[in-house]
């Protein structure tokens, strides 16, 4: 056939042909993703609530979509993929922080530096632009396809959006669910859901009738502040004992065993609320000495949902000793909150990067040594002319993941026994240990200036591990990896160190492990000052609850929690 003999509209029947193949893709895929959504819903687990539950929010969004843009096909597609992408971010989450993803996580980390997440956390920022390339381009490609407004969707339309917005308001029982289901349930995608439906925090547990409780006299009587020492606290970000991970020459080496079991200091195992991240938590707990765990499925986010509510807190209670108190921040103060919350629970300064001299810009890959540093600094300034003790609270984070694959790490990969560390996250190990010796050597410096700069006068540094690192999962058998986090993932170290001062007898000393909420009253108690009711009511739950808070069942923890409402120190 020659070229002038070839029918003229071939090209047009090959762009035909290849529309009618999209259009069969276009329907493909809408049918996929309501079926992945079918799958979601009822291949999970989770009680048959939950899966009503997503069943229903699913179709009320399809419906929606539908009577919004008139398109059946790319309804689905739209609808189908929002639950699918927190399918997917919930899975990323719990593999590297041990939880699901919460309705709050995405608004509260909208608010408060989300480009500085990304920006410091690589794979945080790699999945946020992939998936909005994904979502954009497939959105794009679904409404050139889906022309056509179908007129049956106004009749079906209401009909879908009313019933499944019945089944959305019509389960009350939901709100019986507490935060440990919603996390220990295979269902990431309801517990995402159903986590946006819980907006109270209250403190529980609380007894059935609250009575006002007279203030009791002055503890303080008259006492002299110079007679107290300064406290400093150092938070050492992603630390846990890690020695029993290590070989026995890199164990027993005489600077490591000096980090964890100080000589002349106190040391002992602590147990905190949260993995591979969330330091905000380890800082709630430490600083108002109730776990964020009481307060219900929003104690994720105290630092926003308490704001102004906590009146009893580590920094006003040293207030009545003539306590100067002051934060230094490794991040700015707007993240989560963080200066307004330290404020309303009563610090006197809160110092970020930007309120140094010159400002500095701070990341993640800020050195311990230059964060203590610049610590002792803000000692020594805030307190010109002062002569009253001091109180200071230091957060590190330098040793925040990831701990990826370098030069440092894999020299120091043999320090840790193969039998407890995979042999592929050995370097990972080497580069957390090549970190860990900085902050050593940091926390070493940090003593010898304070020596040094304020001579003969008496200090109580405590430093402690908020949370385990991610990779510290790698070093568990694949049975204990279920969905709630195993408790040996919660459990770090604390340690005191004395200048110039014998640390005081404490009721807490005995105890082989201390929930992190019940720290300060050891630490108080430990520094020579006097307790008030509500530290001793404290010290007695720990006692009985073996040093754990948020496991206890104790009908003192009740009380405690009677008292501190019905004196105010917590607001409803």
């Amino acid at each position: 056939m020659t070229a002038a003999a070839r029918p003229i509209h071939e090209p047009d029947g090959k762009r035909a042909r290849a529309a009618r193949w999209l259009r069969r893709l276009h329907v493909g895929a809408a049918t996929a993703g309501a079926a992945a959504i079918l799958a979601i819903t009822f291949l999970e687990g989770g009680p048959w609530q939950t899966r009503s539950f997503t069943a229903a929010a699913y179709g009320y969004l399809f419906a929606a979509l539908c009577l919004l843009t008139g398109r059946w096909y790319f309804s689905a597609i739209a609808a189908a993929a929002m639950p699918v992408l927190v399918f997917v971010i919930s899975r990323i989450k719990h593999q590297l922080l041990g939880e699901p993803l919460l309705f709050f996580d995405l608004v509260y980390l909208m608010r408060s530096n989300f480009l500085e997440l990304m920006r410091n956390d690589l794979r945080i920022g790699a999945a946020v632009v992939a998936a909005a390339v994904v979502l954009i381009a497939c959105f794009a490609v679904s409404w050139r396809l889906d022309r056509r407004r179908s007129r049956s969707i106004r009749v079906v339309g209401p009909i879908v959006v009313a019933s499944s917005g019945l089944v959305l308001i019509s389960y009350p029982q939901l709100q019986r669910f507490d935060e440990m289901d919603l996390i220990s349930w295979n269902h990431r995608v309801a517990t995402f859901a159903l986590s946006a439906t819980r907006t109270g925090s209250r403190l529980e547990p609380r007894p059935a009738g609250l009575q006002h409780v007279p203030v009791p006299h002055d503890v303080t009587g008259s006492v002299n502040p110079n007679s107290f020492p300064d406290i400093i606290i150092v938070l050492e970000e992603s630390t846990f004992d890690f020695r029993e991970l290590a070989t026995a020459a890199v164990a027993r080496q005489p600077w490591i065993t000096e980090f964890f079991e100080p000589n002349g200091g106190k040391h002992g195992r602590l147990r905190v609320h949260t993995f591979g991240g969330q330091t905000w938590l380890a800082e709630f707990a430490l600083l108002t000495a109730i776990p964020h765990t009481a307060f219900g499925p929003n104690g994720n986010y105290a630092p926003y949902q308490l704001e102004g509510r906590i009146k009893a807190s580590v920094p006003r209670y040293l207030h009545q000793f003539g306590y100067r108190t002051m934060a230094v921040y490794p991040t700015r103060g707007s993240f989560v909150n963080g200066r307004r919350f330290y404020r309303s629970i009563g610090f006197d300064d809160f110092v970020d990067p930007s309120d140094l001299a010159p400002p500095r810009s701070w990341d993640w890959r800020t050195t311990d040594d230059e964060i203590l540093s610049a610590a002792l600094d803000v000692l020594a300034t805030r307190r010109t002319g002062d002569t009253g003790p001091g109180f200071l609270i230091v957060l590190t984070i330098n040793q925040h993941g990831p701990h990826p694959r370098t030069p440092a790490g894999e020299a120091l990969a043999d320090a840790f026994n193969p039998g407890r560390v995979p042999s592929e996250s050995a370097a990972a190990f080497g580069e957390y240990f090549s970190r860990f010796q900085h902050s050593a050597t940091a926390l070493s410096s940090l003593v010898t200036a304070y020596r040094a700069g304020f001579p003969g006068r008496p200090a109580l540094i405590l430093h402690f591990g908020d949370h385990h690192p991610s990779l510290s999962k790698e070093t568990l058998p694949q049975s204990e990896l279920d969905t709630v986090v195993p408790k040996a993932l919660m459990q770090t170290y604390y340690a005191m160190i004395p200048i110039n001062f014998e640390l005081k007898p404490s009721p807490l000393d005995a105890l082989p492990e201390l929930d992190i909420a019940m720290l300060p009253a050891h630490l108080l108690a430990s520094a020579g000052l006097p307790l008030d009711d509500v530290w001793t009511l404290r010290t007695k739950l720990a006692a009985q609850c073996q040093g754990l808070y948020a496991d206890c069942t104790s009908p003192t923890k009740t009380e405690l929690h009677g008292l501190l409402l019905s004196r105010g120190l917590v607001l409803d």
